[in-house]
C-alpha cells in the first residue's frame, strides 16, 4: 500500500469522493474523523496527522510521546483524544477549533498497546495489549482493573488485536486465538467468551444489540444479544455468517443499517442482513483514470506513479457478423493493442491530476511538487516523448482537463485553500491565460468536476456538496460570468455537454 486515503460519501449510492495522495515510507495504523470535516491519522512515525480537505494534504503534524502509535479514539463528547504507542503509554489530547493540544500521559503499562476505545461515558478508557484488557480512569490516567486474557499455548502470548464498546458499557475483544470475548469493566472480569473464529480476529464493531467480528479467517460472524429467562439475563449468542472476503478482513464499521469491510484483498463492501444484500467496490483509483484519444484512437491509463499509452486493436468488421464469440461478447481482432509509452514521474512520486488531448500529441501531468508537460508523436513507426518548453509557471494542479477540441485548458489549484482556477488558450503547443477566478465567491469550496462545452464557451464546474456554477469563458475579460444553477439534495457523479444541442447532462448520486 502506498498509504494514500480514499474518501467514500454513503448517503445515498456510495462513491469515491476524493482521495488524499499517499507515501510509501509513511504509515497509517489508524483513521479517525473527530468531527465531521477533521479527519485524523496516526502510525509508526509517532505523530498525529490531521488533513485538509481541501488541499488534500496533510496540514498538521503532533508528536505523540512513547514512540510508533498503533491505535487512537475519541470520546464520546468529541472532545477529546487518546492515542496507544509501542512503549505501553496512552497519550490524551484536547481537541481545539483549529488544533490538538497536548494533555498528559498514563501510567506505563508493560508492552505495546494495539488498541483503543472510550467508554460510553467518557470517564474511562479501555486498552488491548498482549495477554492483558485494562481499564483506565481518563482523568488520572491511572489503571483501575487489568484483565488477563488466556493464552492457547503457555509460550505464545495472546495479542488483543481490537476492542469494541456495547451499549450497556461492557468491553467486547477479538484476540489471535480466535475467541470474541464480552468484559465488565465495572468490577473487572470477564463475563462470556466465544470461539467465533479459526483464526486471530483483527476487527470488530458493535451496533445496538449486535456485535460483528472478522480477521485473519474473513468469515464476518454476528453475535444477537438474546435475554435467557432461564438465566433472566442477556447473553450474546452466536448469529448468522457471511464470507464476504477472501483474504483478511483488517476493518468493520455498521452505520445506517449496513455493515461496512474492507481488508486485504482491497475492496469495500456493503452488506445487510437482513434484507440480505451486498455491493463489491472494488479498489479502483480515483477517476478519471482512463482517459480515451478519439483522433488517435489511444486510451490513457493513469497508475499511481505513471502513466501508459496504448493504441486501441483493430476488428475485422465483415467477420463481426458471423463469428460465435462476438455473440457471446468477444470481437475478434486484426491488430492486437500496443502499448506505445510508459511514463513514470520522479522518484516515485503520486500523479494527483493529468490531461491529455484528443489526438495524444500533448500530456501533462502533476504530482505535489512539479507540473510535467510534454509532446508525443509517432515518426516512422516509433514513438518519440520530448519535454515541452512552454511558458507554465504553476507548480501543481489539484484537477486539470483539455476542451473536447483540445483549444483550451482547464487548470484548478487549492493550495492556498481556496480552489484557484485558470483558462488557457492553446495555440501552437503553448498556452496563454484567458482568465483566472477564485471559485469560492461563488460557494464551490473544493472543485469535485468539470466540463467544457464544445464550443469553449462554458466551463462548468462543481463541488462535493452538490453546487453547480456555470462560468462564460468565452472571450473572459478578468472574471468571467457565471450562473449558478439550483442545488439538488445530493452531490452529482458525472456531467458533460452534449455536443448536438448544447444540453448540460448530470447525473447525481441517487440515480437521478
Amino acid at each position: 500500500s502506498d498509504n494514500s486515503i480514499e474518501i467514500w460519501n454513503m448517503n445515498n449510492t456510495p462513491f469515491l469522493e476524493r482521495s488524499i495522495p499517499g507515501n510509501p515510507k509513511d504509515s497509517i495504523e489508524s483513521l479517525l474523523w473527530i468531527s465531521e470535516n477533521r479527519l485524523i491519522s496516526t502510525g509508526l512515525g509517532g505523530f498525529i496527522v490531521e488533513y485538509n480537505l481541501t488541499t488534500l494534504k496533510p496540514k498538521s503534524h503532533t508528536a505523540v510521546t512513547g514512540g510508533a502509535a498503533w491505535c487512537l479514539d475519541v470520546n464520546p463528547q468529541r472532545t477529546r483524544i487518546a492515542v496507544g504507542t509501542e512503549d505501553g503509554y496512552v497519550n490524551t489530547f484536547s481537541i481545539a477549533s483549529d488544533s490538538l493540544i497536548y494533555e498528559k500521559i498514563f501510567d506505563k503499562q508493560k508492552g505495546r498497546i494495539l488498541c483503543l476505545k472510550w467508554d460510553n461515558s467518557g470517564e474511562m478508557i479501555f486498552t488491548g495489549s498482549n495477554d492483558a484488557v485494562r481499564v483506565w480512569n481518563a482523568t488520572t490516567g491511572h489503571a483501575i482493573h487489568k484483565m488477563v486474557v488466556p493464552r492457547k499455548h503457555m509460550k505464545k502470548e495472546t495479542i488483543v488485536w481490537c476492542l469494541g464498546v456495547t451499549e450497556d458499557n461492557h468491553i467486547v475483544s477479538g484476540d489471535s486465538r480466535g475467541v470474541l470475548s464480552i468484559w465488565d469493566p465495572s468490577i473487572g472480569t470477564l463475563i462470556e467468551s466465544h470461539e467465533s473464529h479459526e483464526a486471530d480476529i483483527l476487527a470488530v464493531t458493535v451496533s445496538k444489540d449486535t456485535i460483528y467480528s472478522a480477521g485473519i479467517d474473513p468469515v464476518i460472524r454476528t453475535f444477537s444479544k438474546v435475554v435467557l429467562k432461564s438465566a433472566g439475563r442477556a447473553q450474546w449468542v452466536k448469529g448468522i455468517e457471511r464470507k464476504l472476503h477472501v483474504h483478511d478482513v483488517r476493518a468493520l464499521v455498521s452505520t445506517g443499517g449496513k455493515l461496512y469491510s474492507a481488508g486485504v484483498d482491497g475492496y469495500l463492501d456493503q452488506s445487510s442482513y437482513p434484507p440480505k444484500m451486498l455491493v463489491k467496490y472494488p479498489p479502483l483509483l480515483p477517476n478519471p483514470c482512463v482517459t480515451l484519444c478519439r483522433k488517435s484512437r489511444c486510451v490513457l491509463l493513469k497508475y499511481a506513479d505513471y502513466l501508459e499509452l496504448w493504441r486501441l486493436g483493430s476488428a475485422n468488421l465483415s467477420e463481426i457478423e458471423n463469428d460465435k464469440n462476438f455473440k457471446n461478447g468477444t470481437i475478434p481482432l486484426d491488430e492486437e493493442p500496443i502499448k506505445l509509452l510508459e511514463l513514470k514521474t520522479k522518484k516515485n512520486e503520486n500523479i494527483i491530476s493529468y490531461a491529455i488531448t484528443k489526438d495524444s500529441k500533448m500530456i501533462i501531468y502533476s504530482t505535489e511538487n512539479h507540473v510535467r508537460v510534454f509532446n508525443f508523436d509517432i515518426v516512422d513507426g516509433d514513438a518519440m516523448l520530448s519535454k515541452s518548453e512552454t511558458d507554465f509557471t504553476i507548480n501543481k494542479i489539484q484537477k486539470m482537463m483539455f476542451s473536447p477540441n483540445n483549444k483550451i485548458f482547464v487548470a484548478v489549484n487549492n493550495e492556498n485553500g481556496f480552489n484557484e482556477v485558470k483558462v488557457f488558450k492553446v495555440e501552437l503547443k503553448r498556452f496563454g491565460l484567458i482568465c483566472a477566478f477564485n471559485s469560492t465567491k461563488q460557494k464551490l469550496k473544493s472543485i469535485g468536476m468539470m466540463c467544457v462545452s464544445h464550443d469553449n464557451k462554458y466551463l462548468v464546474c462543481s463541488d462535493y456538496e452538490g453546487h453547480i456554477v456555470v462560468y462564460v469563458i468565452e472571450e473572459a475579460d478578468g472574471e468571467p460570468k457565471n450562473f449558478p444553477l439550483p442545488k439538488y439534495s445530493c452531490p452529482p457523479t458525472a456531467m458533460a455537454v452534449q455536443q448536438a444541442t448544447g444540453n448540460l447532462l448530470i447525473v447525481y448520486a441517487d440515480h437521478k
